[in-house]
C-alpha cells in the first residue's frame, strides 16, 4: 500500500543537525521531521564533550580557526572553518535561549590551545537533544514521523519513499526542499562508538540518486574507547575532557606512549602502532587515577564503568583502544548545505563541507550541525524570497510502475545477511582504518575491493539495507584509492 504526502520542508534525521534545521525552517512553513528510530536516538545524545566556541575574552577566533586547521592537517575548507568558528558564540547562545544550561567554566580538550568547550558534565549531547526535542514537540509547524525507514530518494521528483518499521506500507513524501541529516556510518567498523543504526543510509541513497559524495574514506577514530564490548550498545567513549583534566595514555608497563592532548588522529595512530608492536589489543590504558572526584566531574561515565564493568577510574587503569567515531566524508555540499541536486540539502555528519579536513577537532561536531542548519534555513529563505516560490500540493510526477522500492529479503537470506555485515565490519577494520604506509594501504584497498566485488556477485541475496551498505563501502574504497 502506498500513501502520498506533500509538505514544503522535509527533514530526514533527528540528531542535532536535523532538529535544529527543522526548528529554523518551521518559521517558514510546515515541516515533516522523519527519523529511523525514536525522536531521541542516534549519535547526538551520546556526545559527551560539548560545543567548542570562543566566549572567553582571553580566547580568540584566530586561535580556534588555527586549532581546527591544525587538527585537519590544513586540508580543511578554510572558508567553512571561519564560518564555523565565528558562528559558534551565536549557536551556544541559541541553545541557552532554548533552555540548555552549560557549566560555568569551559573545558580544555585535545587539539585545543585554550579551554573553549561549553558542556553539561559528560552528558552534553543528551541535555542538548532533550532540549531541542522539547521545543520540537511544542512546535505546531513540525510533524514528527518516528520509526520511519528511508528506502529511496527521488532527486528528479523531489520525494522520498519511506517505510514504517511497524508495517510494510510504503509512503511517498513530496517536498519543495529535502534536507538529509541522517548521520554517519562508523558503526560499520568492529570497534565503534556509534549506535548500530548509523550505517550511512542517507548517504548510500544519495549515491543511488546520483547526488555527489566526497571523501567517504575519511573516518575519524577516537583514541579513548573502552576496550570492552557492550551488548546491543555502542562501546563506551571516554571523553576527551578526561585527558583535559590530566589523564595519561600508558602501556602495560606504565610508560606514557604519547602526549594525551594531541589531536585525535595522532593519539589513535600511537595506540594502533602500540597494538601492532605488542600484537595485542589489550596493551594500552587510560590512567585517570590522578583525577580527584572523578565521579563528580564525569558522573555518566563513572556510573557505567562501575555498574557494567566493575571499574573505578580513581583506582583502576581503564583498558582502551581506538574506535570508529566520526565520518568527515559524506554528501558533498557547499557552505549553504546545497548538494549537487537543486533543493536537496545535507547537514551534519552525513554532509561533507570540508570543515574538518582530514581530522575533526574535538567538540566541533555538534557545532557543525548547528551552524550549517542555520545556513540551510538562510539559503532556503533567500530562495523563497527571490523566486517567490509557491508551494503546491498538486505536484505532477512520473512514477515507474514496475519499480520495487522496498524488497525485504532478510528472512529468506537471514544467515547470509548476517555474515555479510560481519564481513563488512572485519574488512573495514582490518584493511581501511589507520594504516599510513602508502604501499601497504594500496595493497589493503585492493584486498577489500576484491572482497566487495565477491559480495556483489551475491547481491540478489542481500536485503535492501545491505545493498545500500555495499554501495557505500564500494564508494568508500574507491575514495580511499583516489586519496592515497
Amino acid at each position: 500500500m502506498k500513501n502520498n504526502t506533500h509538505v514544503p520542508f522535509l527533514v530526514i534525521g533527528s540528531g542535532i543537525a536535523g532538529m535544529s534545521t527543522a526548528l529554523h525552517l518551521s518559521k517558514l512553513g510546515k515541516v515533516i521531521l522523519c527519523t529511523k528510530s525514536k525522536l531521541i536516538s542516534g549519535s547526538s545524545p551520546l556526545a559527551q564533550g560539548g560545543i567548542a566556541g570562543v566566549i572567553n575574552k582571553n580566547d580568540s577566533f584566530e586561535s580556534h580557526i588555527q586549532d581546527t586547521m591544525n587538527a585537519g592537517r590544513n586540508t580543511n575548507n578554510k572558508k567553512a572553518v571561519e564560518l564555523l568558528v565565528h558562528q559558534a558564540p551565536e549557536e551556544i547562545q541559541f541553545l541557552e535561549n532554548l533552555g540548555v544550561r552549560f557549566e560555568k567554566d569551559q573545558h580544555l580538550e585535545g587539539g585545543h590551545s585554550f579551554p573553549r568547550v561549553s558542556n553539561s558534565k559528560d552528558i552534553s549531547g543528551k541535555i542538548i537533544i532533550e532540549t531541542l526535542a522539547f521545543n520540537i514537540l511544542a512546535n505546531r509547524n513540525i510533524s514528527i514521523m518516528e520509526n520511519t525507514e528511508l528506502c529511496k530518494i527521488d532527486a528528479q521528483n523531489k520525494s522520498i519513499s519511506s517505510r514504517s518499521n511497524n508495517t510494510n506500507n510504503v509512503n511517498r513524501i513530496f517536498a519543495e526542499y529535502i534536507i538529509v541529516a541522517t548521520g554517519g556510518y562508523s558503526s560499520l567498523y568492529q570497534d565503534s562508538t556509534s549506535p548500530k543504526e548509523n550505517m550511512g543510509d542517507g548517504i548510500s541513497l544519495c549515491i543511488n540518486a546520483g547526488i555527489a559524495t566526497k571523501d567517504l574514506d575519511k573516518v575519524q577514530f577516537h583514541p579513548t574507547v573502552l576496550n570492552k564490548k557492550r551488548e546491543n550498545k555502542p562501546q563506551l567513549l571516554l571523553t576527551e575532557a578526561i585527558r583535559g583534566f590530566g589523564a595519561k595514555i600508558i602501556d602495560k608497563n606504565g610508560k606514557e606512549i604519547i602526549d594525551a592532548l594531541q589531536p585525535r588522529d595522532i593519539v589513535s595512530k600511537a595506540i594502533y602502532y602500540e597494538e601492532k608492536k605488542q600484537k595485542s589489543k589489550n596493551c594500552v590504558f587510560l590512567d585517570a587515577r590522578n583525577i580527584k572526584n572523578f565521579s563528580t566531574k564525569f558522573p555518566f561515565i563513572a556510573n557505567i564503568l562501575e555498574t557494567e564493568f566493575a571499574l573505578n577510574a580513581e583506582k583502576n587503569l581503564l583498558p582502551i583502544t581506538f574506535g570508529a567515531h566520526y565520518c568527515m566524508g559524506g554528501i558533498k555540499t557547499n557552505i549553504w548545505g546545497e548538494t549537487s541536486t537543486p533543493d536537496i540539502y545535507a547537514v551534519g555528519e552525513c554532509a561533507h563541507t570540508g570543515v574538518h579536513g582530514n581530522n575533526r577537532l574535538a567538540s566541533n561536531s555538534l557545532l557543525e550541525g548547528l551552524v550549517f542548519a542555520r545556513q540551510i534555513a538562510k539559503s532556503i529563505s533567500n530562495k523563497i524570497k527571490n523566486k517567490n516560490k509557491k508551494y503546491s500540493e498538486n505536484r505532477i510526477y512520473k512514477e515507474n510502475k514496475n519499480e520495487t522500492v522496498y524488497d525485504e529479503s532478510e528472512e529468506k537470506y537471514a544467515q547470509y545477511n548476517s555474515e555479510f555485515l560481519e564481513t563488512i565490519k572485519n574488512s573495514l577494520s582490518q584493511y581501511l582504518s589507520i594504516e599510513e604506509n602508502k604501499i601497504k594501504k594500496l595493497e589493503n584497498i585492493q584486498i577489500v575491493q576484491k572482497i566487495f566485488k565477491d559480495l556483489e556477485k551475491n547481491n540478489y541475496k542481500l536485503s535492501y539495507r545491505n545493498k545500500n551498505i555495499l554501495t557505500l563501502v564500494q564508494r568508500l574504497a574507491k575514495d580511499a584509492e583516489n586519496n592515497v
